[in-house]
């Protein structure tokens, strides 16, 4: 087919959808219309219904309330009495003109009848030749008014028909007698809409509803579900089994059921919920509702539109043909250019859409490392206060077991407990570390090491084989490439991480497993630096990998904040295991990237620099063993604005055969060395009020340039650490700290190692 002829036919299509949805809007047009008539039509059968029924009640409420007034007339009187003294023939024949005069103002009412307090019908006015019957069992609204002594109404199922009734408690002399009650036949309703608004009307009530009763079949029509009554029964014998009534009325939507007779088009609508005393719904008034005209003015419409459409196709595709051929040729052309144009523009938006993206990716990821690194800032400040006032807290719970068990015999029974005291403090102080470690820098003073050296020598910590102990059936292996150059890292932080990152591994394995630890040199190009934002160039990569169910989507992006865990409470971890690995890969210049999925596990890989032996080392120490602890009565001078460190210091320090002498600040220090110049300063680096420690360090320095000094503080290494060290300082050390770490770096400093 030729384009033209195409571009016809695409026309005459075009055609046909619009007349097809013109056609579509005019009969929505209809039924709107038709469903508009059914809505007014039924809202005002439900206003009238409701407003009638409300004034039917408030008319029989009051009546009965001023038929039991005795105070009216001696005749009220006299009936309570005859009631209260069950004297049935004096009851009748001062009840039945009371009960004529009611059906003459009213031609539905129905019933007047006497119940006596224990639930039996004493007397039925309007059928006096009833005999007394217990009704407990069918007229619910009764009992409740025995029970309640208070007046109710509402609409209630008989043996022939619906009625609304009022029923009120009768007193005699302020004593309970029983009740009266007031029955007005529910054909008002129906009659008062056939009248009114001229609609038919029916009640239609469910089977199960009627299971105390006998009906009376003359008065009512029967489907397998429900029975309904009209006061038009012909008519309604002719449709009521072409309406679905399977739920129960008060239950049926709002949607109505079409049905035809007599060439005449009828919608069933439920307007009104018949209800007991209680308020409860149990049976419904429909009306129906003639809507043949508005039928019949939607099929006309639609029949003519069909007609003009067809001619209005036919016209259109006559003038296209004939009159726009050559002008089609030439739009047919400027679209190949346009294409052709358009062709070449998307390849240069498809380039430029992939750099953006590039870019865009690279900036979300700079954008998501700055924000985890400025949350770890903040969480780092506040757990480096905490962890400095848990340090200083701690160096008793460590020190003075210390000194205890150097002053107790081998044999005592308190070393024992006394030991478990100390090892205790250092629990907690190995959990301070980790808060230190997240407030960042913890990881400043390093080694050259070989990391698969590190590997082996975590393999056989004593924590590792306790796992392997607690889950039997885990296995942990290692692959390990050779001859890999050797990082410059913290062993403590570089333990620590694979540590945190084994436990891990195998409590997602739940029970059964295999963790995998392996170490490979990584190279990484600039193109490849964008997800761990690092620079390009070569790194030793550490893989914790495991077989588990892995880690779900929505949690990779919030693994390494602190205290974000999915650990069940208690269970293990304190919730910063992962912000520990996450800030000792920074600190190390390094990064930390994870992989996960259901199917493969989890995967963590750390990335250290590699180390060349020609850059600058920077702040690297090396181990020195020194097993000798004890001085040889060199003066040494302990500054810190803590007493009880003051304390702990001074003993231990005295213990090893050291003078010493203690301050409680940085001017007393001043003040002190300048008439008795000491060996050594021990020096707490965060002092309040007055001088720090680097502060009081200088100003000493400046009168002593040879002053030997060890500085102590309960926060990780820092600036003014680092200041400190710079001026000449031995060496740092962290609270709380032992007898041998104390006796040891004291040692260090005098002998200048």
């Amino acid at each position: 087919m030729s384009t033209r002829n195409k571009a016809m036919l695409s026309m005459v299509m075009l055609i046909v959808i619009i007349c097809g949805i013109f056609l579509f809007m005019i009969y929505r047009q209809g039924e709107q219309n038709m469903l508009r008539l059914i809505n007014n039509r039924a809202i005002a059968a439900g206003q009238v219904s409701e407003l009638t029924v409300l004034q039917t009640a408030n008319q029989y409420q009051r009546r009965i309330k001023s038929f039991l007034n005795y105070q009216v007339s001696p005749t009220r009187a006299l009936i309570i009495k005859a009631f209260s003294e069950r004297d049935r023939k004096t009851l009748l024949a001062l009840s039945q003109p009371f009960l004529k005069t009611l059906k003459q103002e009213n031609p539905y009412f129905a019933s007047l009848a006497w119940i006596t307090p224990n639930n039996e019908v004493f007397l039925r006015v309007h059928r006096p030749d009833d005999k007394p019957k217990d009704i407990s069992k069918k007229r619910l609204d009764l009992v409740a008014v025995n029970n309640e002594k208070v007046q109710n109404s509402g609409f209630t199922i008989s043996k022939r028909k619906h009625q609304y009734r009022v029923v009120q408690p009768v007193f005699y002399q302020g004593e309970y007698v029983g009740a009266l009650q007031m029955g007005i036949n529910a054909n008002f309703l129906i009659e008062m809409l056939q009248k009114d608004l001229g609609l038919f009307a029916a009640i239609a009530t469910e089977n199960s509803e009627y299971n105390n009763w006998d009906k009376d079949k003359s008065a009512t029509l029967e489907t397998n579900t429900h029975t309904v009554f009209s006061s038009n029964q012909d008519f309604l014998s002719r449709f009521i089994n072409t309406v679905d009534w399977s739920n129960k009325p008060h239950e049926l939507s709002d949607e109505h059921h079409q049905f035809a007779l007599d060439s005449r088009t009828y919608v069933l609508h439920r307007i009104f919920d018949i209800k007991d005393f209680r308020g409860v719904s149990f049976s419904s008034l429909f009306v129906a509702i003639d809507i043949t005209e508005v039928v019949a003015e939607t099929q006309n419409l639609i029949s003519f539109t069909c007609f003009l459409s067809f001619v209005m196709l036919i016209f259109v595709a006559l003038i296209f043909y004939y009159g726009f051929g050559g002008l089609l040729e030439q739009v047919l052309k400027l679209n190949r250019s346009l294409e052709h144009a358009n062709l070449e523009l998307e390849e240069r938006v498809e380039e430029r859409t992939k750099e953006l993206s590039a870019e865009i990716e690279e900036r979300k990821i700079a954008e998501d490392k700055l924000t985890r690194s400025e949350k770890m800032e903040v969480v780092g400040l506040m757990a480096s206060g905490v962890a400095h006032d848990l340090n200083n807290i701690l160096s008793g719970v460590v020190s003075y077991p210390e000194l205890l068990l150097m002053r107790l015999p081998e044999d005592s029974k308190l070393r024992e407990p006394i030991t478990s005291i100390k090892e205790s403090g250092l629990r907690a102080a190995a959990v301070v570390a980790d808060l230190l470690t997240v407030a960042r820098g913890a990881a400043k003073v390093r080694t050259i090491s070989n990391i698969n050296a590190l590997i082996l020598e975590y393999m056989q910590f004593p924590e590792v084989l306790t796992l392997l102990q607690e889950n039997g059936n885990v296995n942990i292996t290692t692959s390990l490439a050779t001859n890999l150059p050797t990082v410059l890292c913290s062993p403590t932080h570089v333990n620590k991480c694979l540590m945190n990152l084994v436990t891990n591994a195998i409590e997602s394995l739940d029970g059964a497993g295999e963790v995998t630890i392996s170490s490979y040199l990584q190279t990484l190009p600039s193109h490849a630096c964008t997800e761990a934002a690092l620079p390009a160039g070569e790194y030793i990569a550490v893989t914790v990998k495991d077989n588990g169910s892995g880690i779900r989507h929505e949690d990779l992006s919030h693994i390494f904040e602190p205290f974000y865990t999915k650990k069940k409470m208690g269970r293990s971890g304190t919730g910063i295991g992962l912000a520990v690995v996450w800030n000792c890969m920074v600190d190390h210049d390094g990064s930390v990237l994870v992989s996960s999925d259901a199917a493969h596990g989890t995967t963590f890989t750390l990335l250290f620099p590699a180390f060349s032996e020609s850059e600058k080392m920077g702040s690297v120490t090396f181990k020195n063993e020194i097993n000798n602890y004890n001085g040889a009565g060199e003066t040494i001078l302990v500054i810190d604005d803590e007493a009880q460190l003051r304390d702990i210091a001074s003993k231990i320090l005295s213990g090893l055969n050291y003078q010493v002498q203690a301050v409680d600040s940085g001017e007393a220090a001043i003040a002190y060395v300048k008439e008795h110049p000491v060996d050594l300063l021990l020096l707490d680096m965060v002092m309040d009020p007055g001088l720090d420690g680097d502060e009081t360090f200088a100003k000493i320095v400046a009168m002593y340039p040879e002053q030997k000094a060890v500085i102590v503080s309960g926060y990780a290494s820092s600036e003014q650490v680092e200041s400190a060290l710079a001026l000449g300082a031995a060496s740092f050390l962290k609270k709380p700290y032992t007898v041998e770490q104390l006796g040891g770096a004291v040692g260090a400093a005098l002998l200048g190692v």
